[in-house]
C-alpha cells in the first residue's frame, strides 16, 4: 500500500527526473512489486511448510475474483476518483490500526 503514495508523491519531489505516473499505473506497479515480494515469502513458508491452506483456500476464492473486478473498475474510473478511494482506504487501514492496537510497550521502548 505505501508504494503507491511514494510513485505518485515522494520519488517525483525527490528527483525531478523521476516520471510523472498516472494514479492507475502507479497502482499497477505499487502490485507488481507487492506480489513479487510476497511471492519470495510464500514461495519460502510453503518450502517450510507453514501454510494452513484451510485457511487460505477460503480466502483466495474471495480475493482473487474481487481483485480481478476492482482492476476492472479501476481501470474504467477517473483518476480522480480512484486517488480519492484510495486515500479513504489508507484512512480507513490507519483508524483500523490505532484502534485496535492494543500491544503495551515497555517504558524504556521508542515505538
Amino acid at each position: 500500500m505505501l508504494f503507491t503514495p511514494s510513485l505518485l508523491f515522494l520519488f517525483p519531489a525527490l528527483d525531478p527526473a523521476f516520471p510523472r505516473l498516472d494514479v492507475n499505473q502507479a497502482i499497477a506497479l505499487g502490485l507488481i512489486v507487492e506480489f513479487v515480494g510476497y511471492s519470495s515469502a510464500a514461495t519460502a513458508y510453503w518450502r517450510q511448510r507453514r501454510i494452513a491452506f484451510e485457511v487460505a483456500g477460503p480466502v483466495l476464492k474471495i480475493t482473487l475474483p474481487t481483485a480481478v473486478l476492482l482492476g476492472w473498475i479501476g481501470s474504467a474510473i477517473s483518476d480522480r476518483w480512484l486517488l480519492l478511494s484510495f486515500g479513504l482506504i489508507l484512512f480507513g487501514l490507519a483508524f483500523v490500526f490505532l484502534k485496535f492496537h492494543r500491544v503495551k510497550h515497555p517504558p524504556h521502548c521508542l515505538c
